[in-house]
């Protein structure tokens, strides 16, 4: 088998490849070669083909309804083209969203194939799925087929070429690739690897709500934080619903900051509403990385982080998480507070508690994006920063400057 393998590698990419492809999937992923199959009906009288069959790869997280990849999706897109080098695709068939059609552009640009696109509706996927699989068994015989698909239809497809129901894809895997061999009258064949960057087990940026309905007017409780109890690894920020403070968390650690008769009170119970929340679980941080010389405004910090993430390998076209220790030079801050009784407010820091402060050591939480402003950071801003000062109090960051030596820890 393997000097089968090595003479149709046209070069040691390729080889590496089909290696990566046909064997190291048997031997890393136990199970993985099946020539049994627990659906025998399906396609068992189509014709020989061949069926490689992918997840879309990272989609890049601006909050569209029909996003593009990531940086890090463009890179799998491409890795594709080499783990399918030694085959020459004859048709290919994604899904009507952008995703799917970006992870196969590279592959079509490079081997010219058929393109179809198969459309698939929310909540249809079980029809989408039995649908593609029909055409796919008996229009294309003795072809070599890609198929990109999303992580609720990969698995059933898998299922419905006539290969073992597969497991549940999670929102994190991209990297799996499924062959699947039919043979007209014979069980399906399917192989199971991995192609490109392996995907690690770490952190989704989530949120619900928008900034923008707080400057719009509308401050009413939107995000329930019961629901978050008991997350160890979770960062969030957010204000409370109505005005009615601000939310952070670190490591599991909740900080519900109020203005009571002008004081501040700060709980430390997910409880109430907020009216947006932007969070992630970070079961890891990487090691910190020492900032060297002073940041002199939010804007060059936020320049900064954008930097240094990029240089530790993260895809800053995702949102990510970020925390900083650091003695700030200057710190104007705010915590939201609702109007007295029978006061009105036209704007939503009218009754905020707002600070001045200097030479401080301090612990800040945040979430960088350049495209989600609106959303979870404000207008022309890249990142989105809480506070927690000494005194176990926390709120939003206005303006900061930090000395030399700060710390910023990002999430692997």
């Amino acid at each position: 088998m393997i000097a089968t393998l090595i003479h149709q590698a046209k070069n040691m990419k390729a080889l590496v490849s089909i290696i990566v492809l046909h064997l190291i999937a048997a031997l890393l992923i136990p199970g993985s070669v099946r020539a049994e199959t627990t659906n025998p009906d399906a396609c068992s009288d189509a014709a020989p083909l061949t069926v490689y069959v992918v997840r879309h790869a990272e989609r890049k997280e601006d909050g569209s309804d029909d996003p593009g990849l990531s940086r890090a999706g463009r890179a799998r897109a491409h890795a594709l083209i080499d783990a399918l080098s030694s085959d020459e695709i004859d048709v290919v068939y994604t899904t009507q969203l952008r995703r799917t059609r970006d992870t196969a552009a590279p592959l079509i640009a490079h081997q010219r194939p058929e393109v179809h696109s198969w459309p698939v509706e929310s909540g249809k996927a079980s029809e989408h799925v039995a649908s593609l699989a029909e055409a796919v068994c008996h229009e294309h015989a003795d072809q070599t087929l890609l198929i990109v698909g999303h992580s609720n239809t990969v698995p059933q497809l898998v299922a419905a070429l006539g290969g073992q129901p597969e497991a549940k894809i999670s929102e994190q895997e991209y990297d799996h690739i499924y062959q699947v061999r039919l043979m007209q009258g014979e069980p399906a064949r399917v192989l199971r690897a991995r192609y490109g960057e392996p995907n690690r087990p770490g952190f989704k940026v989530a949120w619900e709500g928008a900034l923008r309905h707080f400057h719009h007017g509308d401050v009413s409780g939107r995000v329930d934080l019961n629901r978050f109890a008991g997350r160890p690894d979770i960062i969030a920020v957010g204000p409370v619903g109505e005005l009615d403070g601000e939310v952070t968390a670190i490591d599991g650690q909740w900080f519900i900051t109020r203005v009571r008769d002008g004081k501040l009170v700060t709980e430390s119970e997910p409880e109430g509403l907020t009216g947006f929340l932007v969070w992630a679980d970070v079961p890891d941080w990487r090691k910190p990385v020492e900032i060297d010389s002073p940041v002199a405004n939010h804007r060059k910090l936020e320049v900064l982080i954008a930097d240094l993430a990029e240089k530790a390998g993260l895809d800053t076209d995702t949102p990510f998480p970020f925390r900083l220790r650091a003695v700030a030079d200057s710190l104007d801050w705010h915590v939201l507070a609702p109007p007295a009784d029978g006061e009105q407010q036209r704007r939503h820091l009218d009754y905020a508690f707002k600070q001045h402060l200097e030479q401080l050591e301090v612990d800040l939480v945040g979430f960088f994006s350049r495209d989600h402003a609106g959303v979870f950071t404000h207008r022309n801003s890249w990142a989105h920063i809480h506070v927690i000062l000494p005194d176990g109090h926390a709120g939003h960051v206005d303006a900061i400057e930090l000395k030399a030596g700060a710390k910023l820890l990002l999430p692997r």
